[in-house]
């Protein structure tokens, strides 16, 4: 159609929104903690696939995270992108295979931390916009990891699967 862009292998990009504002420290605490707000990449900007589009914004395609880094005061800023890698299993059964005891517990065998580190930059004095690519559609935080002199932080996102 004329004027409308075909949504096939194209990337919608999302508004920026507030992911994190005045933050004055670094996170102490462990990514896993629910302080370090969740930023889901995996659903995407547009629900309504038309009859013979194709939905590929969930299926093998890279996302890509732009975070709009405000620094206020600070001297550096060191960030990190971490993902969580639980693997998607639905293809598993929840019933307890033949044989085995049920009071047994499979979590010895499985990780319990699946927070992987994806990337890491460190800013200057300045604002910068940080855009994170080929990276897969997932669910991720943005950790501080470490902040140099007084001030505050605030990051906004705008992300594309």
């Amino acid at each position: 159609m004329p004027g409308k862009r075909c949504n096939e292998y194209a990337d919608f990009v999302t508004p920026f929104d507030e992911y994190r504002s005045n933050v004055e420290a670094a996170d102490a605490v462990s990514v896993q903690d629910p302080a370090i707000p969740l930023l889901d990449t995996r659903d995407g900007p547009y629900t309504n696939v038309g009859f013979g589009q194709a939905d590929v914004n969930q299926y093998g395609r890279d996302a890509t995270i732009n975070l709009g880094v405000i620094i206020a005061g600070f001297s550096a800023v060191e960030l990190e992108l971490w993902l969580d890698a639980e693997p998607n299993r639905p293809h598993l059964s929840s019933a307890t295979p033949a044989g085995s005891s049920s009071s047994s517990s499979s979590s010895s065998s499985s990780p319990t931390d699946t927070w992987v580190r994806v990337a890491k930059k460190t800013f200057g004095a300045v604002s910068e916009l940080w855009v994170i690519t080929n990276i897969p559609p997932g669910k991720y935080k943005v950790k501080v990891a470490s902040v140099t002199g007084g001030g505050n932080l605030s990051i906004v996102e705008s992300h594309a699967a």
